[in-house]
């Protein structure tokens, strides 16, 4: 029994340390290690990523940002795609409030923000969005 025990904890052991390795793109800028209390919005708030990105750069965190891996390194930009001007969603937000606020236009919000819909009806407060002047082009 005590050995069924020991060899379940080394399996859990070496998921988590499995899970938490993956390659980083060629290209990532910047880089950042999960810690035990962090979730997708707390990163993109501190390290200044917008959800868009976050997501996009690191396609192995689910929708719901359940499976983030503790010392997990996750890419933060990737090299002349790194938006690092953002503004997290507030209630009673717009889309043309946000750009207006950034001083950016509408277009150049939705097309930085590609998870945006073209009608910006699904905004989510606490959701973290890029509001550079420049767009960038996600390859």
């Amino acid at each position: 029994m005590m050995l069924a025990i020991a060899l379940l904890a080394v399996l859990a052991a070496v998921h988590a340390v499995s899970a938490a390795t993956h390659d980083l793109p060629v290209l990532c800028e910047r880089s950042y290690i999960v810690n035990p209390r962090d979730s997708c919005e707390r990163i993109e708030i501190e390290e200044k990523v917008s959800t868009y990105q976050l997501f996009r750069v690191n396609p192995q965190i689910d929708p719901a940002c359940e499976n983030l891996a503790v010392a997990e390194t996750l890419c933060l930009g990737i090299q002349g795609q790194d938006c690092s001007s953002v503004y997290r969603v507030q209630s009673g937000d717009t889309c043309r409030s946000i750009a207006a606020n950034a001083g950016i236009s509408q277009t150049v919000l939705m097309l930085n923000n590609r998870n945006v819909n073209q009608d910006c009806t699904n905004l989510v407060v606490g959701e973290v969005l890029c509001v550079s002047p420049a767009i960038i082009i996600y390859t």
